[in-house]
This record gives structure tokens, C-alpha cells and sequence, in this order.
């Protein structure tokens, strides 16, 4: 029976008639519905509905409405979550997270990561986000290593409404919001959501503003069988930069110290644009094809090189004409350009029946990226050079095809069976202009890699609100184009496979029990994830704010995710999410460039060579990952148009590089939150809310991460000494933010 009905997904849909009466369960869109899990699929899972989300913004950038869930750390670069966010799921960073808008993939595909204050305030348009942890389902794109997240857009097929959204707050804090949505017309069939967006803020750090203009658009037709909609969403942001940690010293003369410079700013826009058709065969299948383009581009992106780390810019940077010239400066103010398209389609075939749910996709693009740089002040030019020459320019070519199967099968109404299994094949190419000023100039041979990414799993339902599942997969994936430039942004040496890193693969084993009613709902979780190569942090940051990361051949994260909200006493609610986990890298090479005490200039040894440090390190905690880390909320409901809440968060120690040594770390810490929710409707007569959001309620001195920082001395009798220091981000002091919606 079983292997009949397996069949029947895959070519009983060629048999169908189109007087077929259709099930309203597939008003969903299908690309969303194949990627999502289901409360049946085995997989430990999240899931915000648009009230939580509206409950939980007000302005500061996604990772900061994400935080509340289990394994997530939130941090941002100005400290206040507006501008360059981020968020690390279960210690790993957003390059080894799958994010998807509509079931499009976002990340990008040469460097895996995703910067979602491109797309700011996509929240206000946001019905829901489910966030899965561990490798989960399938999805197009990037492998999931740490987990993923979903976001699916306004639904057009809802009432027709107009919604203004003021906010303001601490550091200049601001934000504007105007949606419409037209809901469907009865007799055309169609309707459009629109929004547009401003947000600012002078940032808690100094120098660190940012100023973002998003947009959305998304309009439809909505047959009776078929459906055909777009989606055009994205905008442009303007950043003053601030991702160099700062040392502990200086941040005791001032909390808010910023070590870039004011000239150090870039701005960036991306652009999405979705097409996507469904027809609804009959009350069981569904088919999907989905067309989509990505477009950024970075004009500017300028940072002064004396600043970076772990190597300023010197004399060796430039292939001078003569090679006595003395005619350079390292202090170079440097511009990074950046122009991005990526193009890809999707193509789904889905059924669903009272026992079973299977979903058959396959997933092809195609990404080209150009990069280049150009000096644009220094103190000294070489002989012949002018500001806005251009030192490097290359191009990267990123292709992937992928197929996946994914079914779910429920026997005798309690045991749903689960397995899911994806093909993926990817390649990149590299080439250059060649710059006579440059010297790193060096050939990457063409690189492919193919995974085959099975997973199976199994949920019990106990009784009608108590259930259990457990699940196993296996994941790899390829090095990021970082990975395998050393963090660089040109290849600094002849690139083939035998010279970068390995593709990672992770052993992923959840086993969670969920249990609901009414009043209560409880989410227990545990998790095993052993990997083979993983490519992890150092701890150290490149040239443009990403970390550096190498191979380790063995590694593992295991531990136990809570997940409860509590309704007592009519009007009060507990909600709680807190992650106690064991992570290990059971043997790490750390490789130390020496320098002297200034941190600048290299020693060498006797022969003139530079001289780097080798150390081996044992069972070793990985980069920012705490064994610790608990949210807890209690809200007070004392009429039906007010609601009050105090939140604290604590996240335990975590350490700044590998070493594990004591001097870097992050101190543990607790922030505590408070919000006031009022509904004017009745005083207003419209429909309409007021807002206060107290974070850090405290007034918390405490640091979100941090980079480690290692100086050295060198004497005839002694040797080379190295001393560890740290630096730190900061998050924000006590601030506020108040927010007024009004919907017509």
C-alpha cells in the first residue's frame, strides 16, 4: 500500500480531471508549504503568526524579534539592533543558516551569509516565520547546517486595510511605515499590498548610523484553479560602519568607542523579484514553477586599511614600477565595490491526502558577482597613481541545481512517518582583469562539488495534545568563497581543491515531545550534531567584518531545547526559551602570526622569513557559543486594551576564538526588557495602538561578542612571549523606542 500511494504522488496527477471539486487546504502556496514543517514533521521548530510578530516589533532589525527562541543570540554592530544585525542559531553564524523569503533563498550563494537590513522593516509585511533548528527540511539554496528561516509575505486574500506606523526613540531612533492591501476583488480576481518604509538611527555606538529605505509590492490573480502573483520587495541602505570590536581598556574610558572612523561608510541596495504560478489538478494535486531574480550592488564601501585586521596594508600591497621606489603610505582609505545578480527558478509538484503529504521540487540559478576595489585617498601615491585607481577587479560564478523528495505518511492516526532526500550539485569559477599595481594575482581552477542530503525521522501522537518525534540527517556542503580565499577577497594563491577547505558534513539525531492545550504549550527538544570537517570561526574578523574560518576534522553540539508559554489566573502569561548544550572540538590548530608590540609590523626570524606560531588545542568550546542561555517573559493583561511585560534574558560565557583561553571571553550577563501595549480604539475610535518599548531596563553594561587580539614581544634570551587580549561589541544602554499604529 505504501509504495502504491508513493506512485500515485508522482504520475497520478497526469490521470486528473479538471471537474475535480478542490480542497480548501491548498489555498497555502505550495514553495512555502514544500520547504515549512508541519506540527507532523519531526524537526524542532518555532513558529511566529503575525500577531506575535507585531507584538514583537518595533523598528531594530529581524535577529532582534528571533531572539526570544531557543538557541538564538542576537547582536548588532551599532548595539542598539538597528543597521548590520546578526544572529548565531545553536553557536553557528548566518553563512551556515538557510534563510528564505517565500521559499526564494536569500543567502548569498558565493559567501552563504544574508544581510537583512538590505531588506529592513520586511517584518511590517511578514504573516509568519518559522525558524527550524538543526539541518530540518529541504530548501533551495544554501545546506542548512545550524538550521534555517522562513518568512512568508502578506497574503493579498485578506481583508483590505491601510496601516500608518510611526516610531521614535533613544540615539535618534526612527521609523515610518505606510501598507495598503486591496484584499481580492470578486469580480477581477486580483489584488495588490504595497509598503513603504524609512528607518534611521544615529546608533548607540559612536559613528555608527545607518538610514534605510525599503519598499514592498506584491500583487495577484486568484482563480478558482489557478493562481499567478509577483512579488517586488527590497531598498537601499546607508551605513556608517562599526565592526571592529574594541578593546576593554578603551571601553572603560568610553562604553560607546567605535575604532572605525568617520570617513569609513559604505551603502548597499538589493533587489528582489518574484514570479511564481500554481494550478490547483485537483483536490490532492498541486503544481508550482517559480521564477526569480536577485539584484545588490555595493557602490561604495569605504574602510581606512591601516585599521584592519589580522594584516594592515603596506608597502608590500602595491607591485610598484621600481622596486626602490619609497614613495607609499599604508594609511590608504579604500572603496570596495560589489555588484551581484543572481537568477533561479523553481519548479514543484505537491499532494496532499487525508493520510498522506508528499511535495517532488527541483531548484536551479545561476549567480555572478563582480568585485573590485580602488584607493581612494592615501598619504603617499606611488609614482603615477591618482585617487579612484582601481587595484583588483574579479568575478565569481556560482551555479547550483538541486532536486528534492519529501514525504509524510500518517498510519492509524497517530504515527506519521517522515523521510526527505536531496540531490544538490554546485560549481564555482573565478577570473580576473589583471591590475599591473596588484600583486596578489593568482589562477582558481573551476570547482564542483555534489551531496546527496538524506533525512528520516518519525512522530508519535500520543494522545490528541502530547506527541513525540525523533529525526536523523545527514548534511554537507562546500566551502564559502572566504573559506577558500583565507578570508580574503582575491585569490591570494593558485586555488584548486587540494589547497582549501574541505566540505563539512554534520550527523544530525533530534528527539523532542511537544505537548498543548489551551492554556499551556510545552516544547522539549534534544539534539546531537557530530560533524566531519567543520568549517568554524577562529575568532578573527577579515578586512570587511566577516570571520575567518578553517576546517577541524571532528566536532560536536549536543543539547536540550525548552520552548513554553503558560496561560494563568485569566490574565497573566509566562513564556520561556532556554538552550543548555555541551559543544566540543576535539582537536584545533591555531596558527599565530607574529607581530611586535604594536600589533603592525612583522618579526622575522634569522633568515628574514616571517615567523608564525603553531599550537595545537584539545576539547575546546567553539567560538561564541554558550552552554547557557534562557529568555523569560511574564505579561500582565489588566483590561482588555493594555497589556504590560517584563522580560530577562540571560546568555552564559562564551568564548572569543578557540583557544578557550580565560582572559577571552564574554562575560555571562542578563538584560532585562519592559513593554507597554495599549489599544486606543476606544478612545480613538480607530482602530489604532500605542507602543513603549524599555530595553535594558537596567542599565546593563554587557558585550554580544567580541574577537580576540594577540600581542607579542621578542628578545634574544626569552623568545617570542604572546599575550591575549579581547575586544568587545557592546549591546546598549537602557533605551527606549515608542511605536503608533493606526489601520483604516
Amino acid at each position: 500500500m505504501f509504495i502504491t500511494s508513493l506512485l500515485s504522488i508522482i504520475f497520478g496527477a497526469f490521470a486528473l480531471k479538471d471537474s475535480v471539486q478542490l480542497n480548501d487546504s491548498l489555498k497555502q502556496d505550495i514553495i512555502i508549504f514544500a520547504t515549512r514543517a508541519t506540527q507532523q514533521t519531526p524537526v524542532s521548530q518555532s513558529n511566529f503568526d503575525k500577531k506575535k510578530i507585531e507584538n514583537l516589533y518595533y523598528g531594530a532589525d529581524l535577529p532582534y524579534i528571533l531572539h526570544n527562541s531557543p538557541s538564538i543570540i542576537a547582536q548588532s554592530d551599532a548595539g542598539n539592533g538597528f543597521g548590520y544585525s546578526y544572529f548565531r542559531l545553536r553557536g553557528i553564524d548566518n553563512t551556515r543558516i538557510n534563510f528564505n523569503i517565500n521559499g526564494i533563498p536569500i543567502n548569498d550563494p558565493e559567501n552563504h551569509g544574508f544581510f537583512s537590513n538590505n531588506f529592513a522593516d520586511l517584518a511590517s509585511s511578514a504573516s509568519s516565520i518559522q525558524i527550524q533548528r538543526g539541518i530540518g527540511t529541504s530548501f533551495n539554496g544554501t545546506a542548512p547546517i545550524a538550521g534555517s528561516v522562513q518568512i512568508a509575505t502578506q497574503d493579498i486574500r485578506e481583508p483590505k486595510f491601510t496601516k500608518l506606523t510611526l516610531g521614535y526613540g533613544s540615539y535618534d531612533s526612527r521609523r515610518i511605515s505606510i501598507e495598503h492591501n486591496t484584499g481580492v476583488d470578486k469580480v477581477s480576481k486580483m489584488g495588490i499590498y504595497a509598503r513603504i518604509s524609512m528607518l534611521s538611527s544615529d546608533g548607540f555606538r559612536k559613528n555608527s548610523a545607518s538610514n534605510m529605505k525599503t519598499f514592498f509590492l506584491g500583487g495577484g490573480y486568484f482563480g478558482s484553479r489557478s493562481t499567478l502573483k509577483f512579488n517586488i520587495f527590497g531598498g537601499s541602505t546607508q551605513s556608517n560602519l562599526a565592526y571592529f570590536a574594541v578593546s576593554k581598556s578603551a571601553l572603560e574610558l568610553d562604553y560607546q568607542t567605535n575604532f572605525n572612523s568617520p570617513s569609513e561608510k559604505d551603502a548597499f541596495q538589493q533587489f528582489f523579484y518574484q514570479l511564481q504560478y500554481e494550478y490547483k489538478l485537483s483536490n490532492k494535486f498541486k503544481i508550482s514553477a517559480m521564477a526569480y531574480l536577485v539584484q545588490g550592488n555595493a557602490p561604495k564601501f569605504s574602510y581606512n586599511a591601516i585599521n584592519n585586521f589580522p594584516d594592515p596594508l603596506t608597502y608590500d600591497f602595491f607591485n610598484l614600477p621600481n622596486p626602490n621606489q619609497n614613495t607609499t603610505s599604508s594609511n590608504f582609505l579604500l572603496n570596495y565595490k560589489l555588484d551581484q545578480t543572481n537568477v533561479g527558478g523553481i519548479g514543484l509538484l505537491n499532494y496532499k491526502s487525508k493520510n498522506m503529504t508528499g511535495s517532488l521540487g527541483l531548484h536551479a540559478s545561476n549567480f555572478k558577482a563582480n568585485h573590485s576595489q580602488e584607493v581612494l585617498e592615501a598619504d603617499i601615491f606611488p609614482d603615477g597613481y591618482t585617487p579612484g585607481h582601481e587595484v583588483y577587479f574579479n568575478t565569481g560564478i556560482k551555479q547550483e541545481i538541486s532536486t528534492f523528495f519529501k514525504l509524510n505518511y500518517l498510519i492509524a492516526q497517530r504515527l506519521t512517518l517522515f523521510t526527505d532526500i536531496q540531490l544538490r550539485k554546485t560549481n564555482f569559477n573565478y577570473s580576473y582583469i589583471k591590475q599591473p599595481i596588484f600583486v596578489y594575482e593568482y589562477n582558481a581552477e573551476a570547482l564542483n562539488w555534489l551531496f546527496l542530503n538524506p533525512k528520516i525521522g518519525a512522530q508519535i501522537s500520543i494522545t490528541d495534545k502530547f506527541s513525540t518525534y525523533t529525526s536523523f540527517g545527514v548534511t554537507s556542503r562546500e566551502p564559502a568563497r572566504l573559506d577558500m580565499f583565507q578570508g580574503n577577497d582575491y585569490a591570494p594563491f593558485e586555488i584548486n581543491k587540494s589547497n582549501i577547505p574541505q566540505p563539512e558534513k554534520v550527523y544530525d539525531t533530534e528527539l523532542g515531545l511537544k505537548y498543548s492545550n489551551k492554556s499551556i504549550n510545552f516544547a522539549i527538544n534534544g539534539f546531537n550534531m557530530s560533524f566531519e570537517n567543520e568549517i568554524v570561526a577562529t575568532g578573527t574578523l577579515n578586512n570587511f567584518g566577516y570571520y575567518l574560518r578553517q576546517n577541524v576534522p571532528s566536532s560536536f553540539r549536543r543539547g536540550i531545547e525548552i520552548e513554553t508559554t503558560f496561560d494563568f489566573l485569566k490574565k497573566f502569561s509566562f513564556s520561556n526559551a532556554t538552550t543548555i548544550s555541551y559543544n566540543k572540538i576535539k582537536s584545533y590548530s591555531q596558527s599565530f602570526l607574529v607581530k611586535d608590540s604594536i600589533g603592525f609590523n612583522k618579526i622575522y626570524d634569522q633568515n628574514g622569513n616571517t615567523e608564525n606560531i603553531t599550537e595545537i588545542f584539545s576539547n575546546v568550546t567553539p567560538v561564541l557559543t554558550p552552554n547557557f542561555s534562557t529568555y523569560s517573559s511574564i505579561s500582565y493583561k489588566p483590561t482588555e486594551f493594555m497589556l504590560i511585560e517584563l522580560a530577562a534574558r540571560y546568555v552564559g560565557k562564551m568564548y572569543l576564538d578557540n583557544t578557550n583561553k580565560d582572559q577571552l571571553t564574554t562575560p555571562d550577563y542578563i538584560v532585562v526588557d519592559a513593554k507597554i501595549d495599549v489599544k486606543l480604539t476606544k478612545l480613538t475610535k480607530i482602530n489604532s495602538y500605542f507602543r513603549l518599548f524599555c530595553n535594558n531596563l537596567l542599565n546593563t553594561k554587557y558585550y554580544t561578542s567580541g574577537t580576540p587580539s594577540h600581542w607579542f614581544n621578542q628578545s634574544n634570551t626569552n623568545g617570542v612571549n604572546r599575550f591575549d587580549k579581547p575586544n568587545y561589541f557592546v549591546g546598549a544602554l537602557r533605551n527606549m523606542m515608542v511605536t503608533v499604529g493606526v489601520n483604516f
